[in-house]
């Protein structure tokens, strides 16, 4: 038996018949196979034994020490090796670890990667929000637009899932580049979608151009008739001569879009909703045909809802942009 379990009840009721018929505490010991000082004090309190709570090991660390961990761990980015030698802390880095992983408003979380904001970056969203500040419904009659590459084996990142300890990790196919890819264009705005339109992976402004005059103007015409804006980001083929002087030749209305800023753009949280849809629980496509097939159906299901709530999400990126002085918001 190990040392310091207590008597089981069927110990319990052996020892106290025992002590009955009048055997000694030396007799009794050795028939239960138990240390003699342990029969005796069951004994003693036969009526309260096993009641008693354990204490346990007083802890060495306070909530005063738990928060100046938190802090040191959030505000100053210490490791737990740092933050125990930096409290002079009389246990281990585990400990430490443990004590913050208790702590319900702390989560060890990767960093999500941004693009690199340089200082004229900076500047170009920053006078974005100045000039944009006082829109609100005005961001209702604006098309947003982007491209994106879509992977048979699914976006990178986007795998994870609940384990059962007790069973062996699952597993899922990867193959060289993803398996093979296929590129989509489409628009929103408050109005209604475009449809998703499947361009060639590499794309120059005859093929954009064509593409804008195919399905933007009809699109945009039929839901907002002449007043509308279009957005586009600033991709070499977005700006160059050839795409200019087709938006000249059209009179399409432009916003002016700042460099680097996917976390303005709500197309972005849009591709996040249908990504989630369409690689759920960690799918993944045989053929570019069923990617093909699901990515159409699944764009057809987003509803108008959230097309209008992600439109109306621009004044607060504004406002945040403001408030983060040009740099990256979260959105």
């Amino acid at each position: 038996m190990p040392r310091g379990t207590h008597l089981s009840v069927e110990e319990r009721g052996l020892i106290m018949g025992l002590s009955e018929s009048g055997a000694k505490i030396s007799e009794i010991a050795s028939r239960v196979s138990r240390h003699p000082n342990t029969v005796a004090n069951f004994l003693k309190n036969v009526e309260s034994y096993g009641k008693a709570e354990r204490s346990g090991r007083p802890s060495t660390i306070d909530d005063r020490c738990k928060r100046e961990i938190k802090r040191l761990a959030v505000n100053k980015q210490m490791s737990c090796n740092d933050i125990k030698r930096h409290l002079k802390l009389k246990v281990s880095r585990r400990r430490v670890h443990q004590l913050l992983a208790e702590n319900k408003t702390v989560k060890y979380s990767s960093r999500v990667p941004v693009p690199m904001l340089l200082p004229r970056h900076i500047s170009t969203r920053l006078s974005f929000a100045e000039k944009y500040k006082f829109w609100s419904e005005e961001f209702r009659s604006v098309i947003f637009s982007d491209e994106k590459k879509w992977n048979l084996d699914g976006p990178d990142g986007c795998h994870k899932y609940w384990r059962d300890l007790r069973h062996p990790r699952e597993t899922r196919h990867k193959r060289n580049f993803g398996g093979g890819s296929l590129m989509v264009w489409a628009a929103f705005g408050y109005a209604g979608k475009s449809l998703v339109c499947f361009i060639p992976t590499k794309t120059n402004s005859e093929i954009y151009t064509q593409l804008l005059e195919e399905e933007l103007i009809d699109f945009a015409t039929e839901l907002y008739a002449d007043n509308w804006t279009f957005q586009q980001d600033n991709a070499p083929i977005h700006t160059s001569r050839a795409t200019k002087t087709f938006f000249s030749s059209k009179s399409i209305p432009l916003l002016e879009w700042p460099a680097i800023s996917p976390d303005l753009n709500p197309i972005e949280d849009l591709w996040g909703i249908l990504s989630a849809r369409i690689y759920k629980n960690g799918r993944q496509f045989d053929n570019i045909r069923q990617l093909k097939d699901v990515l159409v159906a699944e764009w057809e299901l987003i509803s108008n809802e959230t097309l209008q709530n992600l439109a109306d999400s621009m004044p607060n990126r504004i406002h945040k942009l403001l408030m983060a002085k040009g740099k990256h918001i979260n959105y």
